[in-house]
């Protein structure tokens, strides 16, 4: 039997407009990026659109990509059971 892990997202800004589940169920060892991509297969061209830099194909720099609470700088980072990823675009101005 393959051992799962359950993980929480939290999205804010308009890539919450998209995240209508807050876990996923995923294999024990998935990284970021596999969670990334079940919530594209989930959510659809729109997401991914919004998600991943046409051009370059990598995440969008402006996406910021939280593991509880702390900046993900590599995607290929292991999840753990019970981790909160929290996705958002930084906004600033006056």
């Amino acid at each position: 039997m393959l051992e799962t892990i359950e993980v929480k997202v939290q999205a804010f800004g308009i890539l919450k407009d998209f995240i209508m589940d807050s876990s996923f169920s995923l294999r024990k060892g998935a990284a970021v990026s596999e969670l990334l991509q079940r919530m594209i297969e989930k959510y659809g061209e729109s997401f991914q659109n919004t998600l991943v830099d046409r051009e370059t194909k990598q995440i969008h720099p402006s996406i910021c990509i939280l593991r509880d609470g702390k900046i993900v700088s590599d995607l290929n980072e292991e999840l753990k059971d019970g981790v909160k990823v929290t996705l958002f675009i930084p906004v600033s101005g006056g």
